[in-house]
C-alpha cells in the first residue's frame, strides 16, 4: 500500500468515528428532550405543555450544533407563531420539566388520602390518582399537562389501589367491599 492509501484509510477512520460520536450526540439529545415538558409562557406567566421537535433536533444535531423548537403547545393553534423563549427553560433543565418529574416531586413524601400508605412513583407502576373537592377521581396522568399544577394544588393523593377499589364500588354500589384503610377518607370526619 501506498502512503496516499495509508492517508485516505485514516482520513475514512477519523470520518466514521466523527459520525458515530455526532450520532452518539444526537441520540442523547433525543432521549434528553423526549416527552412532554411542562414550562411557564413568557407570555402569559401561566403553565404551557410543549414537546420538543426531537427529530428536527436530531437532525441538525448530527450536521451542526443543535438548534431546538417546538413540535407541539398547548397554546397552539391561536399562539403558534410566538417566539418559543419557553425554549431557554426546556434546555436549562429538561428533567426538571418533564411532566413524570413534576408528578413525582407533588407525590413525594404524600401519603394517600383514603389507605394512609405512603405512594411511591415508578415507570413501572400505576399511575396514582387525584381525588378534588367534589369527590371525583382521575389519574393524573390523565389530566391536561397545562392543568396539572392547578389539580395538584386543589386535590388530595390517591394510590393506585385505592383509585382501584373506590372507582369499583362507585360503578358497583350494591356490592359489598372490605377496605382495610388505616384511617377514614377526608370528608368521612365531617
Amino acid at each position: 500500500m501506498t502512503l496516499l492509501s495509508y492517508v485516505l484509510l485514516a482520513l475514512l477512520g477519523v470520518a466514521v468515528v466523527f459520525f458515530f460520536y455526532r450520532m452518539a450526540l444526537a441520540v442523547r439529545q433525543f432521549l434528553r428532550f423526549g416527552g412532554k415538558m411542562l414550562v411557564t409562557c413568557p407570555e402569559t406567566q401561566h403553565p404551557a405543555a410543549v414537546n420538543v421537535d426531537n427529530w428536527r433536533a436530531v437532525l441538525t444535531r448530527v450536521a451542526a450544533p443543535h438548534h431546538l423548537q417546538l413540535s407541539a403547545c398547548s397554546r397552539w393553534p391561536e399562539r403558534r407563531e410566538c417566539g418559543q423563549e419557553c425554549l431557554c427553560q426546556v434546555e436549562e433543565d429538561p428533567e426538571a420539566h418533564r411532566i413524570w418529574t413534576v408528578a413525582s416531586q407533588w407525590y413525594a413524601g404524600k401519603d394517600c388520602a383514603y389507605c394512609g400508605r405512603e405512594i411511591e412513583m415508578s415507570h413501572l407502576r400505576h399511575p396514582a390518582a387525584l381525588l378534588d373537592a367534589e369527590k371525583q377521581m382521575n389519574e393524573w396522568s390523565g389530566v391536561p399537562a397545562e392543568k396539572l399544577q392547578e389539580a395538584f394544588a386543589r386535590s388530595a393523593p390517591v394510590c393506585w389501589n385505592c383509585y382501584i377499589t373506590e372507582s369499583f364500588i362507585h360503578e358497583h354500589p350494591g356490592r359489598t367491599v372490605i377496605r382495610p384503610w388505616k384511617h377514614s377518607p377526608p370528608w368521612a370526619n365531617n
